[in-house]
């Protein structure tokens, strides 16, 4: 498995490096920690001496990497670290680098942001979270790390559900993790429609993962970022799991690429966002 890791040398990206080490680390796991950096170029400089800028500054970002790299390697035995320095806008390019080496996650801090602050700055992490190719995990700045026991999955009760079912199972396998299958709708909708949309979903589930540790859960409401923002501020829930729609709608007006960027930005504990098989 092959977990991408984006680092800005800060001790958010560090959390979130510790907290795939923790979580995700297995024999068969590589983790590429990763740093971008805009290349130099002056019109008061020849392309010669901008290339040596530019070369100076991915050998001397190199050894950070590697400096990094060998202290997480120092208190974390049998983990396999490997350094890659890039060239590029930070978001393009962790996309890019991602889907060339078919990374199957990445993992990266995310800074909280409200108000006018979080309509002017935009946040790398949320960024990627609506574009990526790969499930990203976004680990809250305040985060204070703890076993991976409880996961809410939100789900809007569809068969494309089950592609990121198997891969939450296999990601959580090491804690045998409780999921959560939490389904939002309206107040209004029809109940008789609900429950039987619900006994249906439920019979599909049980038939293909048996006796798997699931469990599902309902929440009427009109505003879903309002929900999902008490989600992520429960203390019962160690990870929240949304899968990227593009199709509107109630459900999926939540993840599109706005309302996406505000559940990273708010949530309290990390939040994994897996792209739809649709998308």
């Amino acid at each position: 498995m092959k977990i991408l890791v984006p680092t800005d040398f800060s001790k958010t990206a560090d959390k979130a490096f510790q907290y795939a080490i923790d979580c995700f680390n297995k024999s068969d796991t590589t983790y590429i920690l990763y740093h971008s950096f805009m290349p130099f170029e002056s019109g008061f400089y020849s392309s010669q001496k901008s290339q040596e800028e530019n070369n100076r500054a991915e050998d001397e970002l190199g050894i950070r990497l590697k400096q990094k790299a060998d202290k997480f390697a120092a208190v974390n035995k049998n983990v396999d670290i490997k350094i890659y320095v890039d060239r590029g806008i930070e978001e393009r390019s962790i996309i890019n680098y991602a889907r060339n080496i078919k990374a199957e996650l990445i993992v990266m801090g995310t800074t909280g942001a409200t108000g006018l602050k979080e309509k002017l700055i935009g946040s790398v992490t949320a960024n990627i979270m609506s574009k990526s190719d790969c499930p990203v995990i976004g680990i809250p700045e305040k985060y204070k790390p703890r076993i991976l026991k409880e996961l809410a999955f939100c789900s809007n009760y569809q068969l494309r559900d089950i592609g990121a079912l198997k891969y939450l199972f296999n990601l959580t396998k090491k804690f045998k993790a409780n999921i959560r299958i939490w389904h939002f709708h309206k107040m209004e909708d029809n109940a008789d429609s609900e429950n039987k949309l619900a006994a249906d979903y439920k019979a599909m589930v049980r038939k293909i993962f048996g006796n798997k540790k699931i469990t599902f859960q309902f929440s009427h409401t009109d505003n879903i970022q309002n929900a999902l923002d008490k989600l992520s501020a429960r203390k019962d829930l160690d990870m929240i799991a949304l899968i990227t729609h593009r199709r509107k709608g109630f459900f999926n007006s939540l993840l599109d690429k706005s309302l996406t960027k505000k559940v990273a930005y708010h949530t309290k504990v990390p939040l994994l966002v897996i792209p739809s098989e649709e998308n």
